[in-house]
């Protein structure tokens, strides 16, 4: 019996028919029932793999479990648990609990709807194959399909497993699910070398595929996920890889867990030390550690990264998974397939020119003639012909159709023999140059028809040469002259040919694709093509859409490469052809060793393992499922405008998170930075519990606007990346300046006017709400506020709306409900030069911060 060791080593590719039949242990008549059973033991079931599927329920509590949710939740819980009779720790942990509710429903409502693409690659294959055993040929589900059984196939079917080709008749594959190809491909049984590139393994074909034209006989030689799309499939099936987002909320997690540990463990020595009350200092230290967190974070978050879908929506860009948008900001890197991102997925007729070199709309009719009387597969390169000029089908009518001879794969041509309007008979064969040069012993030049000599020949190889060289797909032309007595046509008379010209083919790029890489290399990243595609072509589309290239390497070279060494090579090149999805994939992973932020632009099922690994994945409405589902940003419109478009939305939605996150770190961090020194300096508590939780509640509801602000110009044009230092350095050197003005509200309200407690803790509340909630006006941008950089009105509104509740609060009888007493009319005037002096002093520190790339 076969098994798995029997095919170690095993290179069917370079073997002849019959040794591969007898490796596998078969015959053309194939296996047994009985060793069909057997073999599917040893082999398993051809399947693909699959995700395990998670509840809807599991699902959605899977978002609790990042560093920043688990944080709040043990905070929350903490706050509670410390004194679960007391109104201020429940209405605090009521708080939190609900901002994390909030803000995991809206993660998972908009998350939820993306489907799974492994189960979408599953979906892409039939159920049956029509395979031979024990001489029979029957139909048998595709999973049950094992090493050793013959199948048979013809045009229209999909290809059920990895095979090598045992007998043929003009048999071309689709295989651009694996490899990107946008041409059928010729398979033939011949053997080929054993060391051939994956591109020259012209026998072999893969699980996926589809059969374009004619029949064939194949030996199954692998099956389930030891074929190549079964490896694809089952790294889909895996978990997505960290995004730079994810990196990013994490570090920043850590780094608030670290300010709460160290400052709360302070707090509750000192309150410990100096009121010897450890139920008073537990309350007071969990109190800060509210205060400290940014409850608020993943609601704003959330809520800047929604209204960044909805901006992109309006430009039909689907947001299939939020985080996706900032990750698009923070792109350095975008790498590329080539068909159907950067071409139009189409080929077209780019040139008809004549041994010269010229034009020629001789050879453009002759061609027409040829494809449009042809009665065999009509590739893409006929339908180019006929779409290229449609003024040539009012010439057909003086045609008539006599003869054809077929296209084969020894010849590599076609002919059409037709009637021209004088009576005769004219032979028209198309096909690769390599089969029509030696059949030539004429050529066209300038209308006439004259010898077809060692310098014409010499010129019609340079020509080919040329256009080949610049990524062209080319056919030659010949034509000839027959007297009209003859009636049939034969392989045989496909001599003495006068050479007309050549047909250069090109999937030629979008409109829009040379201005929007520009605009992309414009805005900090860097374009690299990952393709399927041979060398030359890729290069002529580079070249095409204005990219300057550093160098090329193929998937050979390659597949010899350790991790190490392509870190480097990554580097160095801007365009990789002939890749597979898995080295797709390793170069991604190479670039986001080497701290790249990558994007990844396809529509092919060869795409979705790249899709899926980078940071951000980009597909079109006009991709396969697979592709899509894989993706994360989804174009409906074909201009690629809406790439940059997209970036810069981007970087806007990261902009605003981040004046979040630097203003409520920095301003937490400063009002806890007072309470520890008021805590050690006065005789009773700066702020009451239930006050400290009022004052951060409407701090946090004056940034519900920061998600439409403007952002400023210079923000976009380069990748918005996490710096968790630059954060770090905001909260260490602009978070003490607002406790300088909260120390002098202290002395003023304390030293000076000798108010009571409560009257106190009115002062500071009030003097503390007003600096949090205009700072933010400082520090969103990084230009002079209102005078170079305006805010948007909403987030003005908010900030004024806040400030005048919180004076309604301490002058309303409201003060009484929160512990408030009644502030001297005396301390208006200072608090507002002291929140004025502020404002300056923070926008001076910030600016020389700046300046010394600090912050």
């Amino acid at each position: 019996m076969l098994t798995r060791s029997d095919l170690i080593d095993f290179s069917p590719w370079a073997l002849p028919v019959e040794e591969a039949l007898d490796k596998t242990r078969t015959t053309r008549n194939g296996i047994t029932e009985r060793e069909g059973e057997a073999r599917q033991e040893a082999f398993g079931l051809n399947e693909l793999a699959a995700k395990k599927k998670r509840s809807l329920l599991i699902q959605y509590f899977s978002y609790f479990l990042n560093p920043l949710m688990l944080l709040l939740v043990t905070v929350g819980l903490a706050s509670y648990l410390a004194d679960p009779g007391s109104i201020n720790n429940e209405i605090s942990a009521g708080i939190i609990f609900f901002m994390v509710f909030v803000s995991v429903t809206l993660t998972f409502y908009q998350e939820n709807r993306a489907k799974d693409a492994a189960e979408n690659l599953r979906k892409m294959i039939r159920n049956t194959a029509s395979v031979v055993r024990s001489g029979m040929q029957r139909e048998i589900p595709l999973k049950y399909l094992v090493p050793g059984d013959v199948v048979r196939l013809s045009a229209g079917d999909l290809v059920p497993a990895d095979c090598r080709v045992l007998s043929c008749k003009d048999f071309f594959v689709n295989q651009a699910a694996l490899t990107g190809e946008s041409l059928p491909i010729e398979k033939t049984s011949a053997p080929v070398a054993r060391n051939a590139k994956v591109s020259e393994m012209t026998n072999i074909i893969y699980l996926g595929s589809s059969v374009v034209s004619g029949s064939a006989e194949a030996l199954v030689i692998r099956t389930g996920l030891d074929t190549q799309f079964g490896e694809l499939s089952r790294r889909l099936a895996q978990t997505g890889a960290e995004t730079a987002f994810d990196r990013g909320i994490k570090d920043y997690s850590m780094l608030m867990v670290k300010f709460v540990i160290v400052l709360v463990f302070a707090i509750f020595i000192i309150n410990l030390v100096l009121k010897n009350d450890v139920v008073q200092a537990v309350l007071f230290s969990l109190a800060v550690a509210v205060g400290l967190t940014p409850e608020m974070l993943p609601v704003l978050v959330t809520a800047n990264l929604s209204q960044g879908a909805n901006n992109m929506a309006k430009k039909e860009v689907i947001v299939k998974r939020l985080p996706s948008i900032q990750n698009l900001g923070a792109m350095d890197v975008l790498c590329t397939d080539k068909t159907g991102t950067l071409t139009e997925d189409k080929i077209e007729l780019v040139r008809h020119v004549n041994i010269d070199g010229q034009e020629d709309d001789g050879v453009l009719n002759y061609a027409y003639l040829n494809s449009h009387y042809q009665t065999g597969l009509r590739n893409p390169l006929d339908v180019a012909i006929l779409q290229h000029d449609v003024e040539a089908s009012a010439h057909i009518a003086r045609y008539k159709k006599i003869d054809e001879i077929p296209f084969d794969f020894v010849r590599r041509r076609m002919t059409v023999v037709v009637e021209k309007p004088d009576g005769h008979h004219m032979f028209l064969t198309k096909g690769a140059p390599e089969s029509v040069f030696p059949g030539c012993t004429h050529v066209m030049r300038r209308g006439r028809k004259t010898r077809y000599g060692e310098r014409d020949r010499h010129a019609a190889k340079e020509l080919y040469d040329q256009l080949s060289a610049e990524g062209y797909r080319v056919l030659a032309l010949a034509s000839k002259h027959v007297p009209k007595e003859k009636k049939a046509y034969a392989v045989a008379d496909e001599t003495e040919l006068c050479f007309e010209g050549f047909l250069a083919f090109l999937d030629p790029p979008k409109k829009t694709a040379r201005t929007s890489l520009a605009e992309m290399v414009k805005r900090g990243i860097e374009i690299k093509i990952l393709s399927g595609d041979n060398e030359r072509v890729n290069r002529k589309i580079a070249q095409e859409v204005g990219l300057h290239v550093k160098g090329i390497i193929t998937g050979e070279q390659l597949a010899t490469c350790s991790d190490e060494s392509l870190q480097v090579l990554v580097e160095q090149n801007t365009i990789f052809a002939r890749v597979s999805p898995i080295q797709k994939e390793r170069l991604i992973l190479a670039l986001q060793r080497n701290k790249h932020v990558v994007g990844y632009l396809g529509d092919g099922i060869n795409d979705s393992l790249a899709l899926k690994t980078s940071d951000v994945g980009i597909s079109v409405d006009t991709a396969v499922d697979v592709a899509k589902e894989s993706a994360d940003i989804i174009l409906l419109r074909k201009s690629l405008h809406v790439l940059y478009e997209g970036v810069d939305e981007g970087r806007r939605t990261f902009s605003n998170i981040m004046k979040y996150l630097k203003m409520g770190s920095s301003s937490n961090f400063g009002n806890m930075f007072s309470v520890v020194g008021a805590s050690i300096l006065l005789p009773f508590l700066p702020m009451a519990p239930l006050q400290l939780i009022l004052n951060n509640f409407l701090y946090d509801m004056s940034q519900l606007a920061i998600p439409t602000d403007h952002v400023d110009a210079e923000d976009l044009i380069k990748p918005a990346k996490w710096s968790i230092g630059n954060i770090r350095n905001f909260v260490l050197f602009i978070g003490p300046i607002s406790s300088i003005f909260d120390y002098l509200t202290f002395g003023v309200l304390y030293l000076v006017l000798s108010v009571p407690a409560q009257t106190f803790q009115a002062g500071w509340f009030i003097e503390s709400i007003m600096t949090q909630t205009f700072i933010i006006h400082v520090i969103r941008t990084n230009k002079i506020p209102f005078v170079q950089s305006w805010p948007s009105r909403k987030l003005l509104l908010f900030s004024l709306a806040i400030v005048s509740l919180a004076f309604v609060v301490i002058l309303s009888p409201l003060h009484t409900y929160f512990g408030f007493g009644q502030l001297p009319l005396v301390y208006f005037p200072v608090l507002f030069v002291m929140v004025l002096a502020y404002l300056v002093l923070t926008q001076l520190v910030k600016m020389q911060l700046i300046k010394r790339r600090i912050i």
